[in-house]
């Protein structure tokens, strides 16, 4: 029931592919890492509201996350460390249960620092504390 039509929202993601190496501009290794992702699709999934109720936790109570997504594919592409996009708001995927019939997905909001990563969703991230800052 959780996931009828009327329950979905338009979710845009961005697939974690990933991390690689960054080079310098003479090709020698830095030891620093960035994270890639695929390029942006769009699902129709359902989204909770913010966490607000302690008893229904099912990701448990030491993952510290803000949100639920659920979807009616057990193989929906979304993968842990993927980048989410609802209603404006960024988010990183923080873990994923799947079962025979239902993937869920624990989401944390983050906010993007650098004006760069804006489009990519990439790079340097910030965790929010969930409650926002009203801007």
């Amino acid at each position: 029931m959780r996931d009828l039509k009327r329950n979905q929202v338009l979710v845009n993601f961005r697939q974690y592919l990933g991390d690689k190496e960054i080079v310098d501009e003479y090709g020698n290794a830095t030891a620093d890492y960035s994270s890639e992702f695929g390029e942006e699709q769009q699902l129709l999934m359902s989204v909770s509201a913010n966490k607000g109720d302690y008893s229904e936790q099912m990701f448990g109570n030491v993952l510290d996350y803000d949100r639920t997504m659920l979807i009616s594919d057990p193989k929906c592409p979304i993968n842990e460390n993927s980048r989410v996009t609802i209603d404006g708001q960024n988010y990183v995927v923080k873990a994923v249960a799947r079962s025979l019939n239902v993937s869920q997905y624990a989401i944390k909001r983050i906010e993007v620092t650098d004006e760069d990563n804006g489009e990519a969703l990439g790079g340097e991230l910030e965790e929010s504390g969930g409650g926002g800052t009203g801007i």
